[in-house]
């Protein structure tokens, strides 16, 4: 898309202003920005965490990031976003998860792509859930790697049922305590769960890799791949898994390491030590992490939220203030036990105000002059979706100016704006 010059931004935002003035109809058009965390349902797909995925393939870029030091991980952060190297570039994204269920604001969860591929087990011997290396690389490798601390402190330990293979009645094992875990081959036919009853083709089941999972050696056909379930095979060197249409079968030997990885965990939708103050209009999503639902211009969140006893909060502002991008970290002792990013819709410069100076970075965003990272930047582009379309472009810029010029009045509960 053409570059737009700031020398013209002025006119631009008066247009703006006026093409939003005759469309206020659209303002209640799309959906909410603020999803209840109760509402979700089977199917229904969140994001968590983040993990290499996608191939650099920018020259431009890959030069520069050779040219940087690696940390101890191969790793480099640069322009807010973060690398791995391996053989080739790949860019750190959010995760994708599928809700399997929602059960009193537990949400259990599975990866919707294939993240990595790997063996089951690094050799090829009898073994269980319990002691196959995959469930310790799962449980240290990919959980220090995918989720910081305060998305860790989210993931629930779940108890495991091992059962045996339903067709052969190869052992199973002992029932095991995770954090991460692989679908069950019964968990993987649960009608419940979205999938079909049977063995056969079902395209609930069927999963493409992203391009880092490819590089572990992630076997595709047509796009799709095989993924690993934890249930052991016709014999116990063997695991069951699931294949390119969806059929689930017994008979792979488990240090097979063109199998891919779809990664399962229980989530937890709430805090005992950081809520709302009874009677605030304050959300705190405690799956993004993010705070809102609160008013332009506050400097703390004294008025909105609330800890248990002993618990401190303690604010790191952005460059322009108490507003959007904000953190919110609850602390005992000195140390930070939860972090939260403070969100106000129409807010994007984060100085809490919302105004032209807003409304010109959400042009400047849609037309490539500046860029917000999917993770680092999150709140930004939360709080620049004025209508809830899923975009950020020249629509929420003038809804922007219209609430600055109060002819419209933006819902900090929904980030949708209504005329006054």
């Amino acid at each position: 898309m053409k570059r737009i010059s700031r020398r013209i931004f002025g006119a631009m935002l008066a247009i703006i202003m006026v093409v939003s003035m005759v469309s206020n109809s659209i303002f209640k058009s799309f959906a909410t920005n603020a999803s209840s965390q109760s509402s979700y349902a089977t199917g229904d797909i969140i994001t968590f965490g983040s993990y290499p995925q996608t191939k650099v393939t920018d020259n431009s870029l890959i030069s520069t990031l050779n040219i940087l030091t690696l940390s101890a991980d191969n790793t480099v952060t640069y322009s807010g976003s973060k690398y791995l190297k391996y053989y080739d570039w790949f860019k750190f994204e959010p995760l994708q998860w599928r809700v399997l269920s929602n059960t009193n604001g537990e949400l259990f969860v599975m990866a919707v792509k294939i993240l990595d591929s790997r063996a089951y087990n690094q050799v090829q011997i009898n073994v269980t859930w319990e002691t196959c290396t995959m469930r310790t690389w799962l449980n240290n490798n990919f959980y220090n790697t995918a989720f910081n601390s305060t998305e860790q402190a989210k993931i629930e330990t779940s108890t495991v049922v091992n059962a045996n293979n339903p067709w052969y009645g190869t052992a199973g094992g002992n029932n095991t305590s995770d954090k991460l875990f692989l679908l069950s081959s019964s968990e993987a036919m649960n009608p419940a769960y979205g999938f079909s009853a049977s063995t056969g083709s079902d395209t609930a089941r069927v999963a493409q890799g992203t391009d880092y999972a490819k590089s572990q050696g992630l076997n595709v056909n047509e796009g799709n791949a095989y993924w690993w379930l934890r249930t052991p095979g016709y014999n116990s060197n063997n695991a069951c898994y699931v294949n390119y249409g969806g059929y689930v079968g017994s008979n792979y030997v488990v240090n097979n390491t063109h199998i891919g990885v779809r990664p399962a965990f229980k989530i937890n939708l709430s805090s005992d030590i950081f809520t709302s103050k009874a009677g605030s209009s304050c959300i705190i999503n405690y799956l993004d992490n993010f705070v809102y639902g609160l008013t332009t211009g506050i400097t703390s969140l004294e008025n909105y939220a609330e800890t248990a006893p002993g618990y401190i909060l303690e604010y790191v502002t952005t460059v322009n203030g108490f507003g959007t991008g904000t953190l919110v970290n609850v602390t005992l002792n000195g140390a930070t036990i939860e972090s939260y990013t403070i969100v106000i819709y129409g807010d994007v410069n984060g100085d809490g105000n919302i105004d032209s100076i807003d409304a010109g970075k959400i042009v400047d965003y849609q037309n490539y002059i500046i860029n917000w990272d999917p993770v680092t930047d999150a709140a930004k582009r939360k709080a620049a979706d004025l209508n809830g379309d899923g975009n950020i472009d020249s629509i929420d810029a003038g809804i922007a100016v219209d609430a600055e010029n109060y002819m419209v009045t933006i819902d900090q509960s929904t980030g949708l704006a209504t005329p006054t």
